[in-house]
């Protein structure tokens, strides 16, 4: 079952027929929420708000390294914050949620390569690194 909600910006009267065109382009129409992400050479299949899900936790766990031997700032892993916010992003701008979801699996490569570069202890390091390559 696909459910659709149509919000119609331009005042229209209760009587007019509206013609709605629905085109599925930017993913899959079958499973919009799972997207192919590519993490250190290797293609995944991901659901996309599990995964949203992990980096939002990530990143917490990174706030959290503040002031600690380790210290991280948020600017070390700002990829890493870009994408814990796409799902915020999709609430805010619904319309755009093609390429909301093609920017994520663009980042989320990047957002591996900035998060495994940090200074962290061995343990910290092998949580993030299994969290994001789905291990």
């Amino acid at each position: 079952t696909l459910s659709l909600i149509v919000i119609i910006v331009t005042p229209q009267a209760t009587s007019d027929a509206v013609n709605v065109q629905v085109a599925y382009t930017q993913f899959n129409v079958f499973d919009p929420y799972n997207i192919n992400i590519n993490i250190n050479g290797e293609s995944k299949s991901v659901g996309f708000t599990g995964m949203v899900r992990r980096l939002r936790s990530l990143k917490e766990l990174l706030d959290n390294q503040w002031g600690l031997a380790t210290q991280v700032y948020q600017e070390d892993y700002r990829s890493l914050i870009d994408a814990s916010e796409a799902g915020i992003r999709i609430t805010y701008s619904p319309t755009d949620i093609g390429s909301l979801i093609n920017g994520f699996r663009d980042n989320i490569e990047d957002t591996y390569n900035s998060v495994t570069d940090l200074k962290l202890n061995s343990t910290l390091r092998a949580i993030l690194e299994a969290q994001l390559t789905l291990n």
